[in-house]
């Protein structure tokens, strides 16, 4: 129940969809050695930077020490403070 009310508010945020090229796999890649992430993480990383997008709606703390990156949690999105951390 919590899970379906989070996913309909973050469908609420300016989301940007991206689609995967070779070029944000070899980013990804390079983010998997670069930033010790595990394969799913470093894909969204180097999706974000492909984009120039420095947020990420995540309750993966793994994203809390990349230098650039800023994690938005659902409890943000649910209070609506996240417009006040980007």
């Amino acid at each position: 129940e919590n899970a379906i009310r989070i996913s309909k508010a973050s469908l609420s945020l300016p989301l940007k969809w991206i689609d995967i090229d070779r070029n944000i796999i070899n980013g990804m890649i390079d983010q998997f050695g670069d930033q010790n992430l595990d394969p799913r993480d470093s894909l969204h990383l180097a999706t974000m930077k492909a984009a120039g997008i420095n947020s990420i709606l995540s309750e993966d703390s793994d994203f809390d020490g990349i230098r650039g990156v800023r994690r938005i949690t659902a409890e943000d999105v649910m209070k609506g403070s996240y417009y006040q951390i980007q």
